[in-house]
Parts: C-alpha cells; sequence; structure tokens
C-alpha cells in the first residue's frame, strides 16, 4: 500500500493542505505550547459533515472526531493515527505511520493497519526509524487510553492542556 501524503497544517493563514492535494480553510485553529487543534467543515465527503483534529507531536498522535451526516450511523467516535509531526514555524507536517487506532468511547480501541505498516517497510516506502517511532507512540497510546478508560476527552485533557475538548465548558461544534 503507497504511503498517503499525509497534511500540513499553516497556523499564518488557518488552512490545511489535506491528503487529496487541496487547500481548506479551517473554521476552528487553536494553538497551545506544542499542540495543535483544528476544525472544519466537510463538503465532499458523504459521511460526515465536519472534521476535527489534534495534533500531538511530542506524543506523536494526530486525533481525529467526526460530525457523521444526517442518517450516517457513527462507526466509531474517535481515530487516532500514529504519525510523525513535525513543527517549522507556522507549518505543521503530519506524515502518515501507517498505524490507526479506532476508539469507541469508554469502550475499547481497535488497531488498524499493521499490515499496511508491514507492507510499507517491505516496499521501503517508510524509514525503519518512523516505523520505530510509530510502534512505540502506540505502545503509549495503548497504556494511556487503558489509564484513561477508553475516553477521547479524558486524553486530551491530560495530553493537550489548553485545547478545546468535547465535553468541556464553551466547546461546541458546528453541525452538531
Amino acid at each position: 500500500m503507497k504511503r498517503n501524503p499525509g497534511c500540513t497544517v499553516d497556523t499564518a493563514t488557518a488552512r490545511v493542505l489535506e491528503r487529496d492535494g487541496r487547500w481548506y480553510q479551517l473554521e476552528r485553529l487553536v494553538v497551545a505550547g506544542d499542540t495543535l487543534y483544528y476544525g472544519r467543515p466537510v463538503a465532499d465527503v458523504p459521511l460526515f459533515t465536519y472534521h476535527e483534529r489534534w495534533l500531538l507531536p511530542a506524543c506523536g498522535w494526530a486525533v481525529s472526531r467526526f460530525v457523521f451526516a444526517i442518517g450516517v450511523s457513527a462507526p466509531l467516535d474517535w481515530y487516532i493515527e500514529t504519525d510523525l509531526i513535525e513543527v517549522s514555524g507556522t507549518q505543521w507536517r503530519v506524515r502518515d505511520c501507517y498505524l490507526d487506532v479506532e476508539l469507541y468511547e469508554g469502550v475499547r480501541y481497535e488497531l488498524r493497519d499493521a499490515d499496511e505498516l508491514a507492507a510499507g517497510l517491505r516496499a521501503r516506502e517508510i524509514p525503519l526509524a518512523e516505523a520505530l517511532a510509530a510502534l512505540e507512540s502506540l505502545h503509549r497510546l495503548c497504556a494511556a487510553l487503558r489509564t484513561h478508560h477508553f475516553s477521547g476527552p479524558a486524553l486530551l485533557r491530560a495530553f493537550a492542556p489548553g485545547l478545546p475538548v468535547p465535553g468541556d465548558g464553551e466547546y461546541a461544534v458546528t453541525g452538531e
């Protein structure tokens, strides 16, 4: 499986360059220390209408939450990627490291795409150092999810203080 191109967030222009190679304007953008949150409406994906993302470079986690379209039952609560996140000035670059975790709030998580990481290593699409970082990030994530009772908001409160978290104060997302 070919490694996806990842994304780049530009905090100076409040835009994100997505995997499809197009720039999208962000509706919400918050940087707190070495973490970042953004939210944006999604018009070109029929399953969901809004995408939120929290970038935690020190952990190697890109945490996503989606507002699903009317009539679409939410197949998961959170989607967490163990990615390499590099910050340079106003640019936050997210590079895919294949491993993904689906989180079902307060219940469990499921690992996805370990086979893709193996195929990426075999095809030399991901350097060994990045694959090892993804595995270490996954280990930390699984331990943190157990500690925080499989809760996305609890995970964010612990590892991304200062960023908006669902269920806290004035947090509200367009489309809900």
